[in-house]
């Protein structure tokens, strides 16, 4: 999918986006280019960069005009931080209110910003109000 999306793309920038090991991701350009989807540009080993042969052979699989791959990472990132709010011990004598108040800190403060960049339109909506609606979009997704 991150191939699709970009002409042209080193191990490390997949590794980077999805969250997969940079071997991991090795080893499947490395299969898709002996299939013969993928090819190489560059001769060093970290300066190869990897591109799809035919990306509109493949994009003509899928029922969408465009595809992208949302930076999964980071929404890992978000959730982690808001699993550490919540299971913070100091906060659990708190009010409802009280908590919900801090969450919008927390979103004002730290995850509201990333989840402007992570490539999917219905996170980019939420706000410190509607931060505790998360895990219902992200169920959707």
């Amino acid at each position: 999918m991150i191939l699709l999306n970009k002409d042209i793309c080193k191990i490390q920038n997949i590794a980077g986006v999805s969250g997969f090991s940079w071997k991991f991701i090795q080893d499947v350009l490395t299969e898709m280019t002996a299939a013969g989807f993928t090819a190489t540009s560059g001769g060093e080993k970290r300066g190869r960069h990897y591109f799809l042969k035919s990306p509109e052979k493949i994009k003509n699989l899928f029922d969408v005009q465009n595809l992208y791959f949302p930076d999964w990472r980071r929404i890992f990132d978000v959730l982690g931080i808001i699993g550490e709010t919540v299971a913070n011990p100091r906060l659990a004598g708190l009010s409802e209110q009280t908590f919900k108040s801090e969450l919008g800190r927390i979103f004002e403060d730290e995850i509201g910003e990333m989840l402007l960049n992570v490539g999917i339109g219905e996170l980019e909506f939420l706000n410190a109000e509607t931060v505790t609606e998360l895990p219902k979009l992200l169920d959707k997704i």
